[in-house]
């Protein structure tokens, strides 16, 4: 090798994401949840912040109706890219549920896109 020969940075396995783009959340065991208990927002048993709880929640109901949609109008990732005014990758992260990567606003406007309107009720928390 020569001396002007870059250094490569070595390689990351196979299947490892960036963790900047992955969120951590707290490990649950049996002891954590009564048995028979039902759950009703599994974001807030997964969560320690109820907020962070509640943003992710409205996220997963927003990328559920646009799923929906695609779904129901038969369109291919990148029929719904174009509908939508994104890319098929985009697509593809939605659909695989990675509501990580897409916050309120963002599906907000895609639904908005496909003319879904998007309606807030307030109702005191359990």
């Amino acid at each position: 090798m020569s001396s002007t020969a870059s250094k490569k940075s070595p390689k990351k396995p196979a299947g490892s994401t960036s963790t900047s783009r992955r969120r951590v959340t707290k490990q649950l065991s049996v002891d954590d949840i009564a048995l028979g208990e039902p759950i009703t927002n599994i974001f807030e048993t997964l969560e320690d912040d109820p907020k962070e709880a509640a943003r992710l929640m409205l996220l997963a109901d927003m990328s559920i109706e646009l799923e929906r949609h695609i779904r129901k109008q038969g369109w291919s990732q990148k029929e719904a890219a174009a509908h939508l005014g994104i890319t098929q990758p985009r697509v593809s992260d939605l659909l695989r549920g990675r509501i990580d990567l897409f916050s309120v606003d963002y599906l907000v406007g895609l639904l908005s896109m496909v003319g879904i309107r998007v309606e807030v009720t307030y109702r005191k928390a359990a």
